[in-house]
């Protein structure tokens, strides 16, 4: 009897589930929305749009208040004019492209393998020229172990977000350098 009265308890939880989840989607989409949804041109799209939709808008965390705000502000004030100039000019010494913007313009991480390259040849081997947020961190990575082969130590690198998504700037151009001190 036991027996009987957990099955009949677990098809009465799965029927109240399954009615639950019925009219909650049926009180929530309209018959409007339905047809908007069905028939609408985005509709249709493949998988790999929405994909690519996504990952290009990942990063952007919106914008900072609170502590977030006090730390992005405490760590731009830290960052030193001269030197970022310093650093500015040897990249583009180096590598032979003008850097306008050193964020914009080192984001994707190829202007920093061709510095590597331009330092040690083929210390870099591959520069993803993609767009894809995936491509252009896997080209600062392949920067931070060119550094490491350079002989930077680890303490005088970054990490891949503090560039790529403008987190802390400040130990990227001490980054910069501590490569122009190395490799003249």
């Amino acid at each position: 009897m036991a027996m009987c009265d957990a099955s009949y308890a677990a098809q009465t939880h799965t029927n109240v589930v399954h009615a639950t989840h019925h009219s909650y989607r049926h009180s929530t989409i309209s018959k409007k929305d339905t047809h908007a949804h069905t028939h609408s041109p985005t509709h249709h799209q493949t998988p790999e749009h929405h994909t690519q939709t996504n990952a290009l808008t990942m990063a952007f965390h919106g914008p900072c208040y609170g502590l977030d705000a006090e730390m992005k502000s405490k760590n731009e004030s830290k960052l030193d004019p001269s030197l970022l100039a310093q650093a500015t000019e040897y990249i583009s010494q180096k590598t032979g492209q003008q850097i306008t913007d050193f964020h914009a313009d080192l984001k994707d991480g190829q202007t920093l393998c061709k510095l590597a390259n331009a330092i040690r040849p083929n210390v870099c081997p591959k520069i993803n020229t993609g767009k894809m947020p995936f491509l252009q961190m896997e080209n600062i990575n392949a920067f931070l172990r060119a550094c490491g082969m350079l002989g930077l130590a680890e303490t005088d690198t970054f990490m891949t977000v503090d560039l790529y998504e403008a987190k802390n700037l400040v130990p990227v151009v001490d980054c910069i350098i501590a490569l122009k001190r190395a490799w003249p």
